[in-house]
């Protein structure tokens, strides 16, 4: 449950020297999406991963009624990591200097409605596969009490190239 973990945020705090100044803001700032992974992978990290994360997410603060608000910030938030998971395998950590991604194409389906400010929403994703420079993910929003709220695809391209030292 989301009430049990520790936010991005809180697992960042004692890594502050190690982030790059120009993610020192995001870092360093509670956000107004909170942030709660299931298991935290420091962004360095180069070892081997299964390609599966999830994290929980809820908006801070109160967000107007309007339905198409909450879809569009969840298609926002629905970028977040999801594309990671295919680089997971491959021994190259999110900060990896040399490493480029772009989104190719990025899908969403709503199933039911939700309340991002109200309710905890958990991002379960996975890569079944990544080869070729490219990387494909899917994934799934379910609400807490194990409804699902939404669906996501994305496929990226990737490009590791590494500066070789003279």
């Amino acid at each position: 449950k989301p009430h049990e973990l520790k936010s991005s945020w809180e697992h960042m705090q004692p890594f502050l020297h190690l982030v790059p100044k120009q993610l020192l803001p995001l870092n360093s700032n509670k956000q107004p999406i909170e942030v709660r992974p299931t298991t935290f992978i420091k962004p360095w990290d180069t070892n081997a991963h299964t390609p599966v994360k999830s994290f929980w997410v809820k908006a801070s603060g109160k967000l107007p009624d309007d339905p198409l608000v909450h879809e569009r910030l969840l298609t926002y938030i629905s970028d977040w990591g999801i594309l990671e998971c295919s680089i997971m395998p491959h021994k190259i950590g999110m900060w990896s200097p040399g490493l480029q991604m772009a989104s190719l194409s990025h899908n969403m389906v709503f199933h039911r409605p939700f309340k991002l400010d109200e309710q905890w929403l958990c991002h379960a994703m996975y890569s079944p596969t990544s080869s070729g420079g490219r990387g494909y993910s899917l994934g799934e929003f379910w609400n807490e009490d194990g409804e699902l709220v939404a669906s996501t695809s994305q496929e990226g391209l990737i490009r590791y190239a590494p500066k070789v030292k003279d």
